[in-house]
């Protein structure tokens, strides 16, 4: 077991042990990152891809800004649902 002294120098705990090698991230956890950072460029591209055509698309579907405004809102609500559903 190391000293306190000892520990105090490499900056680590006695009972501090590192899963990986050191400056070495997983394969697993580098895909998992590279796996959120997709679902958010994505999601935020189709976004803003989407938002300068509103008027367009409430046009073509003949719907009131209030309608247009409950389907809209609708989505994350739905979002949040599915993503307790996913859950277990």
């Amino acid at each position: 077991m190391e000293s306190p002294e000892t520990a105090h120098e490499t900056g680590h705990k006695a009972s501090d042990k590192p899963a990986h090698k050191a400056g070495r991230v997983p394969t697993r956890l580098r895909l998992a990152r590279l796996g959120v950072l997709l679902i958010f460029f994505v999601n935020g591209a189709t976004f803003a891809s989407l938002v300068p055509r509103y008027p367009e698309i409430i046009e073509r579907l003949h719907v009131s800004n209030t309608l247009w405004g409950l389907a809209l809102g609708i989505g994350p609500i739905g979002g949040i649902a599915l993503g307790w559903l996913a859950a277990p």
